[in-house]
């Protein structure tokens, strides 16, 4: 087990660290979180799924 310190307001953050169980890269970087595995926290605190545009919509 790794210890990776972690102050985002991430989905798999927990008391500092990244509770993350293995590497994965469907997260959503930013300059604000550059980490490939950050997943914002939804409002109602479960985890909040991209905006896709429905195909006619393209």
């Amino acid at each position: 087990m790794s210890l990776i310190g972690c102050t985002s307001d991430c989905l798999y953050q927990r008391d500092g660290y990244c509770q993350l169980e293995r590497a994965m890269s469907s997260g959503e970087p930013s300059g604000e979180n550059p980490c490939v595995n950050y997943v914002p926290r939804s409002q109602d605190g479960g985890q909040r799924l991209p905006d896709v545009p429905h195909p006619d919509e393209l």
